[in-house]
């Protein structure tokens, strides 16, 4: 009576891994490889309790490897005026990714600020004002709750690794991963 309850969980967990897996791709670049790591990240449960609101940021490793990492962020978005009468958005993260109440954000130079990024930025209270030389808004840097770090190969999306840490990217000795 016991195994084909079991056998059924498996399936249905066998089942639904492999359709979030089917979400990633094995070619692109840089906003691809993020696409991979945000959908691991997401459907493995990577995020604490409370956490809804992460900073994406990339670095490259070497000519093989492109390292991705997702931190929770209680930081703000800084809209920048130098003389309190014009403002401008053009340092704001302008790629974004939004599940299920979770944002998922980084710099693209690649887009544009819009709309729709101002909207999501307001609807999760990130928006803040610096005035260059008057007011600078507190930056935070917390030690106690661990990040997610990927390493893709940027030749095949679909071999990467990843590490919990609380440590920075680039700030330890990646894992090893063997990219053909």
């Amino acid at each position: 009576m016991k195994s084909p309850i079991l056998l059924v969980t498996l399936f249905v967990f066998i089942v639904g891994c492999a359709s979030w897996k089917s979400t990633l791709v094995s070619k692109g670049g840089q906003s691809e490889a993020i696409k991979n790591a945000v959908n691991d990240f997401f459907y493995n449960g990577e995020a604490e309790k409370g956490d809804s609101v992460f900073y994406v940021y990339t670095k490259t490793i070497n000519d093989e490897i492109l390292g991705i990492s997702i931190r929770s962020t209680y930081d703000k978005v800084l809209i920048s005026t130098e003389d309190e009468i014009i403002y401008s958005s053009k340092e704001l993260p302008t790629g974004y990714i939004e599940k299920s109440n979770l944002l998922f954000y980084w710099h693209d130079s690649e887009k544009d600020v819009t709309d729709d990024l101002i909207f999501t930025y307001k609807k999760y209270n990130l928006l803040d004002t610096m005035i260059v030389n008057v007011y600078m808004p507190v930056m935070t840097v917390s030690d106690d709750k661990r990040g997610v770090d990927y390493y893709f190969c940027k030749n095949d999306l679909l071999k990467y690794r990843k590490v919990r840490t609380y440590k920075a990217l680039g700030y330890y000795n990646p894992p090893n991963l063997y990219c053909d």
